[in-house]
C-alpha cells in the first residue's frame, strides 16, 4: 500500500495548521477576544520608528510620543464608513474631563487630500474641544509604509477608496503599545474605563 499520499497530506495539514495560530493566535494586532469582542489585546511593544510631519509642518517622531498616554488611530477625511464613526466615538471620549490624560494621534492615509486647509479632516478637527495631532505622511505609499509598521492592513479599493483594518493603538507614558484594540467598530466607553487601567 502506498503511504506516500497520505503522509503528504498529513503534513500540508500540519503546515496549514501552524500558519492559522501564528496569524490567529500570535499576533496580537490582527485578532481579538472572540468572547468579548469589545476587549483589548494586552502587548508591550516598541512604537514602530517613524518621522512624519504633522498639520504644522513639523516633524514628529515616535520618540516624541514618550512622558504622556496616546491613542493611535489611522484614518482619512474622505472615508465614508469606518473612519467618521470612529472619530466621532474618539471625539466624544477625549472631550470628557475624566480622559484629560489621555491624547490622540491620527495618522492619515490619504495626507496629499487631508493635508489641504479646506479637507474635510481638517474642518472636522477644528471644531474638537481638544484637538488631536494630525499626522501626514508625504503620500499614500508612505502612508500605507507606516500602517505596515502597525500591521494595519491597507488595501485599495474602488473609486479611490482606502479599504483598512481599524484598530486603536494605547500607549503608556514610555512610548511603548500596551493594549491594540482590533476594531474601534466596537468600542465603547466601558470597554476603553477597563482598558485604562491596565495601562501605566
Amino acid at each position: 500500500m502506498n503511504f506516500h499520499p497520505i503522509i503528504s497530506k498529513l503534513f500540508s495539514a500540519s503546515i496549514i495548521i501552524v500558519c492559522l495560530y501564528f496569524v490567529l493566535a500570535a499576533n496580537p494586532f490582527v485578532i481579538g477576544d472572540r468572547q468579548r469582542p469589545d476587549s483589548g489585546l494586552r502587548v508591550d511593544r516598541e512604537l514602530p520608528k517613524f518621522r512624519i510631519r504633522n498639520d504644522e509642518n513639523v516633524f514628529i517622531a515616535e520618540s516624541d510620543l514618550q512622558d504622556r498616554k496616546y491613542l493611535i488611530y489611522f484614518a482619512y477625511g474622505d472615508c465614508m464608513s469606518v473612519c467618521r464613526t470612529g472619530l466621532s466615538k474618539l471625539n466624544t471620549l477625549l472631550s470628557k474631563e475624566e480622559y484629560k490624560s489621555w491624547n490622540l494621534v491620527l495618522i492619515s492615509l490619504a495626507p496629499k487630500e487631508d493635508r489641504k486647509n479646506r479637507s474635510w479632516m481638517r474642518n472636522y478637527l477644528s471644531h474638537w474641544k481638544r484637538r488631536p495631532i494630525l499626522l501626514l505622511p508625504e503620500d499614500r505609499q508612505e502612508a500605507e509604509k507606516i500602517a505596515g509598521l502597525f500591521q494595519v492592513g491597507v488595501n485599495k479599493g474602488l473609486n479611490e477608496e482606502i479599504l483598512h483594518r481599524n484598530p486603536l493603538f494605547i500607549t503608556d507614558n514610555k512610548g511603548r503599545i500596551r493594549i491594540v484594540y482590533p476594531d474601534l467598530t466596537a468600542f465603547s466607553e466601558e470597554s476603553f474605563r477597563n482598558l485604562e487601567v491596565k495601562v501605566y
